[in-house]
């Protein structure tokens, strides 16, 4: 599949802009030179989110108070802060080094690690870590490695915890160590924190340990069937939790797509040790058009059987677009839900309802950004990078980011693009449709690079007042002026005459006069002009 065709310059070139792929593949690269003489170099390559570029970093900060008893009714927080950072660094092209750390609740965690590219074939990484918590203190190492290779992909991990090793989720869990009979009025008598062994439940049923699993080994494979259109994938899990239990669990995976827009997909998964442990999904996705998709299917476990139908339609980016989804669950755990989206110039807004069970709930959300430039204040939607102010003192004109529709100009032709992307060219562009017929702009778009977190003021200059004008040029005897005759207006710009002696002028005075070389000799003409705003003028005029 072509996905890029450029123009170099001689000598050593670079290709940016390709298209985000992972795993294992073979770039071709087709180079054609002046005398039309091809060269055609098929390079491999291997791609994965674990390695950055030399020179590259990211990183990340967290800090708070952590929440108590989530995803429960509760809403808690301990009193106690806590933080954790992580960083990466590209040392190069072929090895990434990372560490991590956390602190707070009597924790002190930190670790290394790296990623290292083996050839075209895969990445290999490790980690160890250590940590400290009330006089107790343990490691964990990590290891894995993934490939892709003809067309299969192969993901091979294995960790381990040892002696006491905890981290923030562990020591955040048993922050919480009142009584039991105080716990279950704040949790309805669900659940309740162990000072030992973190969460877990009401004696007699299910509980867990919060701690890290002292081994989690994880296998998977995927290939793509070659004499079908169905991709097959397996996984095993080997986990050894806090607790010492042990689970095995094998799962598989199957879809196929069909005619229609059409996709068919299974999943089973079982205990190996636990064979109640157990359930399967089969289900079908249709794709509606107007990227909107629908999917139902059909799960069994050890908790009973459930039919679910699913619909959906993504949030697009472009003001003025509208989402939705609605969600039915029937069976052993009934769970219903409905929401919509809209997302204007200036915010996101949805809405959503939901029932699940004997309970009932309704949900409501802004999401926006507030940015100032200059003299203006602007309402945008969420900015996560770099953003654009584009100013063309017209209402109402469209504005593109890299050909996508993202904001319209306000009542004073401004608008916010808060989508850019830092220290890499964006090419942003206005729809012309949207203008004044008098209209005049030197240029439709631009390409800038702002910095990380910082805005640009692009200025597209587009003028109302330019007295402009289309003239429809004629000979002595009444034919039209031929094509690419050239002229010229007294104390104004020349112009080119274009088909049936018509040609756009620009800088007219009450009174004009004009020349116009033809090629036995050259006339003359004077015409009046009077604008007529938001209206293209068209003047007659007889050159003599």
């Amino acid at each position: 599949m072509k996905t890029s065709s450029q123009d170099i310059e001689s000598g050593p070139y670079r290709i940016s802009n390709v298209p985000a792929v992972t795993g294992a593949g073979t770039a071709r690269v087709v180079l054609r030179d002046a005398s039309g003489r091809e060269t055609v170099t098929n390079l491999p390559f291997y791609v994965s989110s674990k390695l950055l570029a030399q020179g590259f970093y990211d990183f990340s900060l967290e800090a708070g108070m952590p929440r108590l008893f989530y995803a429960t009714a509760a809403d808690g927080y301990a009193r106690q802060f806590v933080a954790s950072a992580s960083g990466r660094r590209g040392v190069w092209d072929g090895l990434t080094l990372e560490g991590h750390a956390e602190a707070g609740a009597g924790l002190w965690n930190a670790g290394a690690g790296a990623a290292m590219r083996t050839g075209s074939f895969g990445v290999v990484s490790a980690a160890v870590s250590a940590s400290r918590l009330g006089g107790r203190t343990g490691w964990q190492s990590y290891l894995a490695y993934e490939t892709g290779i003809f067309g299969m992909t192969l993901q091979l991990s294995s960790q381990r915890s040892f002696r006491s090793y905890d981290d923030l989720a562990s020591a955040t869990a048993r922050l919480q160590t009142g009584s039991f009979a105080d716990t279950q009025s704040v949790l309805g008598g669900l659940a309740f924190i162990s000072p030992v062994v973190g969460i877990g439940a009401v004696p007699g049923s299910l509980w867990f340990n919060a701690r890290p699993p002292k081994a989690l080994d994880r296998i998977s494979i995927g290939l793509p069937l070659p004499f079908d259109l169905s991709t097959l994938s397996a996984s095993f899990i080997h986990l050894h939790d806090a607790s010492d239990r042990i689970s095995n669990i094998l799962s598989a995976s199957w879809s196929r797509g069909f005619g229609y827009n059409t996709t068919a997909f299974a999943t089973a998964f079982t205990d190996i040790g636990d064979r109640k442990n157990c359930g399967f999904l089969v289900g079908l996705s249709i794709a509606l058009g107007d990227a909107a998709l629908a999917s139902s299917g059909v799960s069994r476990d050890r908790n009973g059987t459930n039919v679910t139908v699913d619909a959906v339609k993504p949030l697009g980016q472009q003001p003025g677009s509208v989402g939705w989804r609605l969600h039915d669950s029937e069976g052993a755990a009934p769970d219903r839900s409905a929401a919509a989206a809209y997302r204007s110039n200036y915010a996101r807004v949805e809405v959503g309802v939901r029932q699940k069970g004997r309970g009932a709930g309704a949900t409501a959300e802004v999401e926006g950004a507030v940015a100032t430039m200059g003299n203006g204040v602007f309402l945008a939607n969420r900015i996560d990078d770099a953003f654009a102010v584009i100013d063309t003192g017209v209402p109402g004109v469209e504005v593109l980011h890299e050909n996508r529709p993202v904001a319209i100009t306000d009542s004073a032709g401004r608008a916010l693009v808060p989508s850019l992307h830092s220290y890499q060219k964006n090419k942003i562009a206005i729809d012309t449709r949207n203008l004044p017929v008098d209209a005049d702009i030197s240029t439709s778009q631009d390409v800038i690079a702002p910095a990380d977190r910082a805005g640009v003021r692009v200025d597209f200059r587009v003028r109302t007042d330019a007295r402009s004008a289309i003239l429809v040029l004629t000979t002595p005897a009444g034919q039209p002026i031929p094509a690419g005759s050239q002229g010229q207006v007294e104390g104004g710009e020349g112009f080119v005459v274009g088909y049936d002696g018509r040609a756009w002028v620009k800088g007219l005075a009450a009174q004009n006069s004009l020349s116009i070389a033809l090629e036995a000799r050259e006339c003359r003409a004077t015409f009046p002009y009077t604008p007529r705003p938001n209206e293209q003028v068209v003047i007659p005029v007889a050159c003599q």
